[in-house]
């Protein structure tokens, strides 16, 4: 296997490359291959995405490349097509974004944007074509791009009431979830308009933990404080028909897992929601209604956190496992694993165990994700690097 390792500084790409034994992950069987058996989650149905059914990308045989721009890095990630988006908050100085583009097999730095938001303890970016979304504790900072230069004074989006907990930009679509409620925007360039607030059908404890966007759906993960008497958490599915969206269904988990929706994730008629130790896989049939068709779970005993980060691009499912035991010295140390997932038919099974190249205390590994395609992207935020994995 090949591993490069990519430094970038003031904007240039220096890349560095070793042959050797360097592993992107582990393969389910240990032996490298097709990752076959794995961690069985049985499924009954599958999302149609239509054209050639080709077979998910292999990830066992992926290249690593990690991305490194100082303290806090890789606070949050995503990706879209030859994009990614990289965001950092560091004690004392302006939290960043970094936007790299995908330059042949290497990646370049292509800008680097300011938010306006407050950030107090966390930050989320989404990336969905000429916008950027930069979500922190009360607004959402939008950057937009006219082809090439992206704009760097930020548009501000507020929610109509409460915090901003999620955001998610796709299409000219912009979704946000504060308290109890889902609100929308289209974007034209840098212009915002509201397209209208709806309430959640139930009060909860959490609203808004997660929110993803794809096209006419959107999915709000509303996930529940395990201490209270509520029902646990739930996820809800709005359309869109023009430019108003509407409640379509609510999703649960068959076993009434606590912190259901912690995470979302939305590709076509793919939908993924975590929660503890656990992810589920939603399926919508051609009547559009949203069926639970797997629960995956890992095949070893070493994760933990699992679920609390989910992605999914086409047959493919990331879920991240930030708090994952790795035995150092004799000690089981918090590092944390991304587990990928892929679908055979009906079936969905454990491909790879993706690993932080150094595991140490608390690095954090996993515990922000994206995929898209060939390529999955994973914060190592006390690393302060950002892993890219390509598959062949």
């Amino acid at each position: 296997m090949t591993f490069t390792r990519q430094l970038s500084t003031l904007g240039i790409a220096l890349l560095i490359v070793a042959c050797g034994d360097a592993k992107a992950g582990r393969p389910v069987d240990g032996e490298g291959g097709g990752g076959s058996g794995g961690a069985s989650t049985s499924a009954t149905g599958g999302s149609g995405t239509g054209g050639v059914d080709l077979p998910p990308p292999d990830f066992t045989q992926a290249t690593r490349t990690q991305l490194a721009e100082g303290r806090d890095f890789g606070r949050a990630v995503d990706i879209d097509q030859d994009r990614i988006a990289l965001g950092t908050l560091q004690t004392g100085a302006d939290p960043r974004v970094y936007i790299y583009r995908r330059e042949g097999t290497g990646w370049t730095q292509e800008a680097t944007l300011v938010p306006d938001a407050f950030f107090q303890y966390d930050m989320d970016v989404d990336l969905g074509g000429d916008h950027l979304a930069v979500v922190g504790e009360y607004e959402v900072s939008l950057f937009s791009r006219t082809g090439m230069p992206w704009q760097t004074s930020p548009t501000s989006v507020t929610a109509s009431i409460g915090l901003l907990n999620a955001a998610a930009v796709d299409e000219g679509q912009l979704a946000v979830s504060p308290a109890s409620a889902f609100e929308a925007f289209t974007l034209t360039g840098d212009t915002v308009s509201m397209n209208g607030r709806i309430d959640l059908p139930i009060e909860v404890v959490d609203s808004g933990c997660s929110v993803d966007v794809d096209g006419d759906t959107a999915i709000v993960g509303t996930c529940v404080d395990p201490m209270s008497v509520a029902a646990p958490g739930q996820a809800y599915v709005f359309r869109r028909n023009g430019a108003s969206w509407s409640y379509q269904q609510t999703l649960t988990p068959n076993d009434g897992l606590m912190l259901f929706g912690t995470a979302v994730a939305l590709d076509g008629d793919t939908a993924v929601v975590g929660g503890i130790e656990a992810a589920y896989v939603f399926a919508r049939d051609e009547n559009g209604v949203w069926h639970q068709s797997a629960r995956l779970e890992p095949q070893d005993t070493e994760a933990k956190g699992f679920g609390a980060a989910v992605d999914v691009s086409g047959k493919v499912v990331l879920v991240g496992a930030p708090e994952t035991l790795f035995e150092i010295s004799t000690f089981d140390v918090e590092c944390g694993a991304t587990y990928v997932f892929a679908r055979d038919g009906a079936q969905w099974q454990q491909q790879v165990r993706l690993e932080p190249e150094m595991p140490e205390f608390h690095t954090g590994f996993g515990r922000t994700v994206a995929i898209e395609g060939k390529t999955i992207v994973i914060g190592e935020v006390n690393h302060e690097l950002v892993n890219i994995f390509t598959a062949p």
